[in-house]
């Protein structure tokens, strides 16, 4: 098995102090499982893409952005689903990278199914989700798009991403 180092910013949550960036080593392995892929894949997958992190809690969403420009996207942040749902130009994205709860009054699921109906064709997404359990790991598996859970492996993320957008086009 081979062993890549890459270095990727990360956000670590502190109850007791202020939140804070720092940067950790992340072990990318290459194996036979469809779930891993190394670094090169997934910036040959980003670079040139257009995201939307629909995401309120600040941190995550900047990460995100941080993670996906270093691999060559173009990152658009929003905090709710109304905010993105008023974008003229929001169709024009080839991913979406939605979290399940959200400020205001549509959650990440009605937000894609809202945005897959207003363009009237697929949308390349995946949904993130703090929440473990039974109750929600059950409604998960009912929506249309994967249902990753915090914090998120960058391998899957471009995996799930990658294996929708390649259905699309």
């Amino acid at each position: 098995m081979s062993v890549r180092r890459v270095v990727l910013p990360f956000v670590v949550k502190c109850f007791v102090q202020k939140c804070q960036f720092v940067l950790i080593d992340l072990l990318l392995k290459d194996m036979t499982n469809v779930e891993s892929i190394d670094i090169e894949t997934c910036r040959l997958f980003a670079e040139g893409k257009q995201f939307v992190v629909v995401e309120d809690d600040e941190f995550v969403s900047q990460s995100l952005r941080d993670l996906l420009e270093n691999m060559g996207g173009k990152v658009e942040c929003y905090d709710s689903a109304e905010d993105a749902l008023r974008q003229h130009d929001i169709g024009l994205a080839d991913c979406f990278i939605v979290d399940y709860m959200l400020a205001g009054n549509v959650d990440g699921a009605n937000f894609l199914i809202r945005l897959r109906q207003n363009l009237h064709k697929p949308v390349c997404a995946v949904i993130l989700s703090g929440n473990t359990s039974s109750n929600f790991m059950h409604k998960a598996e009912l929506l249309d798009w994967p249902v990753l859970h915090k914090p998120v492996n960058v391998s899957q993320l471009i995996s799930r991403l990658s294996e929708q957008y390649e259905q699309k086009f």
